[in-house]
């Protein structure tokens, strides 16, 4: 809800990088916006790669360079444009190196965290073939700690965080709507 707030304002890459997909590769209708399919994949990769080894995990920074090198390119390509939106589910494993390459071209960044209560998004996971067999071995664990390491890192590089309750972004794109 909150990606499709902002991408009425801003750039959504997605549409033009994968405009017939509507979301984590489903063509369920009830997806109103789409992860760029190229973010995406970069993200799947730093999740792969955090997942392969148990010293990879949430206490230790990625540093996956080879792939700092197309979030890098990713990011040039869309440089002329004023302001984007991107979405994907495993920023938490690579946001630091997002961030870092989000420096070395010195763009404005601004993350937009929207909160939700844990026993919400464990019903919502235990619903998809994808997000349960993740939540059976532990990964949504796994990617808190990444998530809440990651965003710690953001707040000491003063990077603009914007957080968000479910019920607030609800309330941002229905006025009328009671969400309790």
């Amino acid at each position: 809800l909150l990606t499709q707030l902002l991408s009425k304002y801003f750039f959504d890459t997605s549409r033009v990088t994968n405009p017939h997909e509507r979301g984590y590769g489903s063509t369920v209708p009830r997806y109103l916006t789409r992860e760029c399919k190229i973010v995406r994949e970069i993200n799947e990769d730093y999740r792969s790669h955090a997942l392969s080894s148990p010293s990879r995990r949430a206490n230790k920074s990625f540093d996956f360079v080879e792939k700092r090198y197309e979030i890098r390119a990713f990011q040039q390509h869309w440089t002329n444009s004023d302001a984007i939106v991107l979405k994907a589910p495993f920023f938490g494993y690579s946001l630091d190196d997002w961030l870092t390459e989000v420096k070395v071209l010195e763009l404005r960044t601004c993350i937009c965290l929207v909160y939700r209560h844990l026993p919400d998004v464990i019903m919502e996971w235990r619903k998809a073939p994808y997000t349960q067999n993740m939540l059976k071995h532990g990964e949504l664990n796994i990617l808190r700690e990444a998530i809440h390491l990651q965003i710690e890192r953001a707040r000491t590089a003063n990077i603009d965080i914007r957080e968000f309750t479910y019920k607030q972004v609800i309330q941002l794109n229905h006025p009328n709507v009671d969400s309790t």
